[in-house]
């Protein structure tokens, strides 16, 4: 069983990182994440003087 993983090691890989970068997509393009991700998006540009 083991030979079979380390045979194969490189397609496992590339399945299994393939399949999570999908579900990132589609949970990013999901139409109930476009407000609170427009959201994170603007953070960089907001002035708030923290302490200043």
């Amino acid at each position: 069983m083991m030979e079979f993983f380390l045979d194969n090691a490189p397609s496992i890989g590339l399945i299994l990182f393939f399949s999570i970068f999908l579900g990132v997509l589609a949970w990013v393009f999901m139409p109930a994440n476009k407000t609170r991700l427009k959201n994170y998006a603007n953070i960089p540009l907001q002035e708030e003087n923290h302490g200043n």
